[in-house]
């Protein structure tokens, strides 16, 4: 865009004497840009056409139904959930360190048993959002939503049951990653 002449730095369609009379003096060695920047004309810069690339898009609201625009939330409902998520993210780290370091212990077990199910349905359900929205797919998004919610139900009962009458969530994940070592008893 721009050239670069023995002393001066100008456009290459402008010479020295149009710059001169823009500007009513000739920009020094100093700051040759400053004068330019400073002048009224802003023809130096910008082009007189305006190029468009690809299809003009028309006016989104219009065709909402098609476009997967996310809406800004009414009330501070995303902002309890972002938060309760973030909760149970943080929550599962010292479970499972007292899971790790010390073993088997009840009352860990049992808020293990809480904690990682919702944990897991906060992720699913943010697949869920993402892929399947509920404009674009109603239906789907509807069934998407009850399955993962009988899901984490059953996902609870089964921590619960597992918890309460057999040796607890640990000492079973401890079982299930030592299965291949033990040999079977027939």
């Amino acid at each position: 865009m721009f050239g670069l002449t023995p002393l001066r730095l100008f456009p290459r369609n402008v010479s020295l004497f149009a710059a001169a009379r823009v500007n009513s003096k000739i920009p020094t060695m100093v700051s040759p840009m400053a004068s330019l920047m400073n002048s009224r004309n802003t023809s130096l810069f910008h082009s007189s056409t305006q190029t468009r690339l690809g299809k003009e898009f028309h006016n989104p609201e219009a065709i909402s139904d098609l476009l997967d625009v996310p809406v800004l939330p009414q009330s501070k409902s995303a902002v309890t959930e972002e938060t309760l998520f973030r909760m149970v993210s943080f929550s599962l780290v010292p479970i499972l360190g007292v899971s790790f370091f010390y073993g088997p212990q009840p009352i860990n077990d049992l808020l293990l048993g809480i904690v990682f199910p919702i944990h897991a349905y906060f992720g699913v359900t943010s697949s869920i959002v993402d892929y399947v929205p509920r404009r674009r797919f109603p239906k789907l998004n509807l069934l998407f939503t009850w399955m993962l919610n009988i899901g984490t139900l059953l996902a609870l009962y089964g921590c619960w049951v597992i918890n309460t009458t057999d040796v607890g969530l640990t000492a079973f994940a401890q079982r299930v990653w030592r299965a291949k070592d033990q040999k079977k008893i027939e």
